[in-house]
């Protein structure tokens, strides 16, 4: 009896041995997931926020580009003689170029890496065409005067080539 109670004791033991050992593995993996984990975490918090940095500067450039052309059509618009508007809008636009040009390449370079909504914002942005809305406005001045089309050309020709890739 002694001996089947030794057997049965030393088998309870070895069983509880087994659960310990197992509690203190699931213990020590939790441990260590714990820890990985607040990396993943502080990982995907940097991501996010890169992102965010990266589309504030998305926002600020498209900003710029739409200030600028609702200057370069009040300058226009607004002023007593449409061609010495004109000139006044080319010499903003010839002065804001240099600065924003690369900007907006660096910006459509690193387009499929924006969200789609931030793409479209900067397709829209990019694709907007109301500097176009000048030549309509003055349609018959550009057809009886070729000084102020060349002009009206002239302007159109550098923001295209603003907000163009090419160089």
């Amino acid at each position: 009896m002694m001996k089947t109670l030794s057997i049965a004791t030393a088998m309870i033991l070895a069983s509880a041995a087994c659960v310990r050992a197992v509690a203190e593995k699931d213990a020590v993996a939790k441990d260590a997931a714990a820890a990985e984990k607040p990396v993943v975490a502080k990982a995907d918090v940097a991501q996010k926020e890169n992102m965010a940095a990266g589309d504030e500067e998305v926002v600020e450039v498209l900003a710029e580009l739409e200030r600028l052309r609702k200057d370069l059509l009040a300058l226009v618009s607004s002023a007593a003689d449409p061609a010495e508007g004109l000139v006044l809008a080319q010499r903003r636009l010839e002065s804001e170029s240099p600065r924003l040009h690369p900007r907006i390449r660096a910006l459509r370079l690193r387009r499929h890496q924006l969200s789609k909504e931030m793409d479209k914002k900067v397709l829209d942005s990019l694709s907007n065409a109301s500097i176009m809305l000048l030549e309509q406005k003055y349609e018959i001045r550009s057809a009886s005067d070729p000084a102020f089309r060349a002009s009206l050309e002239k302007l159109k020709s550098a923001y295209l080539a603003l907000i163009s890739t090419d160089e």
